[in-house]
């Protein structure tokens, strides 16, 4: 058994973990995920381990001796009972993942600066008031989330310039450094579920040319800059459950979006411009204030059409009332025949 350098005991209800597991001096992976254990064995000997996983248990405190494991590559911590994490995790020169959902924390310690080769950072669903001082030193890091806290500044993001991922959904966040805009390098950024009123500080948009998903949904949105047609490499784009009027016309230039929510928003209109969406399959729209609805939607490659809860006025009741596919239909028809817009116009305004 000495020789041994994978177990995996996840999944088994076990509520300890048997202290002669620290003679396995040759583990490489141990996993212990999923059971119910609130205290780790000695692990100060298990030099080669480079995977240790206990997510999913009860585990309060880490034991001394984390620090010797210098070929540690990826920690799993995430949903125990953490209230602090232990400075030595700092010492971990190997560490490319960490990962601390879930847990009680409120804070980092500060020798987690000296993580050179850190990629992935999760403390999302924690305790944060605001972002870790060492968070602004991990510049190696290329995917990190600190959703589900009490963040409300995010500043120091602004120095991780190597990131593809950023989560900070469901937290307190006001207002956007500029410097965001900086992160070149973008292609999930994902800030739904905040206090934003503005996006007007991430100009020049263009900056964020490589952004693939862009989710600013569950905010306070009343409008949204044309520059945001600036992202030629957009393919969702998530502005539901805001307080936006109107859309610019500039989005027509996202030519690569797939997918767009428009859900509970207060729309009383749609540009036109919205017809170039050439890529466009998913479109939804539920809960606005739309009388009309451009004929140009007909002209989109779509798979989902959301329209419910909209007044459509200007349609008649019975093309309504077939559903999304008959309104899409007559759109069509309208695009061919002018004249059905003006007729339709003429029987709802009797």
């Amino acid at each position: 058994m000495s020789e041994l350098e994978i177990l995996s005991v996840r999944n088994n209800k076990l509520d300890h973990i048997p202290e002669n597991v620290s003679k396995l001096v040759a583990l490489k992976t141990l996993d212990m995920q999923h059971n119910n254990v609130a205290r780790l064995p000695p692990i100060r000997d298990l030099r080669q381990l480079e995977i240790l996983d206990v997510q999913y248990n009860k585990i309060a405190e880490l034991p001394d001796g984390l620090g010797n494991l210098k070929q540690l590559k990826h920690l799993h911590l995430k949903y125990n009972q953490l209230k602090e994490l232990p400075s030595e995790v700092g010492t971990l020169s190997n560490l490319e993942e960490l990962d601390l959902e879930g847990n009680r924390l409120t804070a980092l310690p500060d020798t987690l600066n000296a993580l050179s080769r850190l990629l992935k950072l999760y403390i999302n669903r924690n305790q944060f008031s605001e972002l870790p001082a060492c968070l602004a030193s991990l510049v190696t890091v290329d995917e990190l989330w600190v959703n589900g806290n009490y963040i409300s500044n995010c500043d120091n993001v602004i120095h991780l310039t190597r990131l593809r991922t950023l989560n900070m959904s469901s937290n307190t966040i006001g207002q956007l450094p500029p410097q965001l805009a900086n992160l070149s390098l973008l292609r999930d950024l994902d800030i739904s579920g905040n206090n934003l009123t503005s996006i007007d500080s991430l100009s020049p948009f263009s900056a964020l040319g490589a952004l693939q998903v862009l989710n600013l949904s569950g905010n306070d949105l009343a409008q949204i800059t044309g520059e945001l047609g600036d992202l030629p490499s957009l393919e969702k784009l998530y502005l539901n459950e805001n307080e936006l009027i109107s859309l610019p016309p500039e989005i027509g230039r996202l030519t690569s979006l797939l997918e767009l929510n428009l859900d509970e928003n207060k729309l009383t209109s749609l540009p036109r411009e919205i017809g170039q969406l050439c890529s466009l399959e998913i479109l939804n729209f539920n809960q606005n204030d739309l009388n009309d609805l451009p004929d140009e939607i007909y002209l989109l490659p779509l798979k989902m059409f959301g329209i419910d809860d909209n007044p459509l006025e200007n349609i008649p009741a019975e093309i309504v009332e077939g559903g999304s596919q008959e309104v899409f239909d007559y759109l069509g028809q309208r695009l061919q025949d002018p004249n059905l817009r003006r007729r339709s116009g003429d029987n709802n305004s009797e």
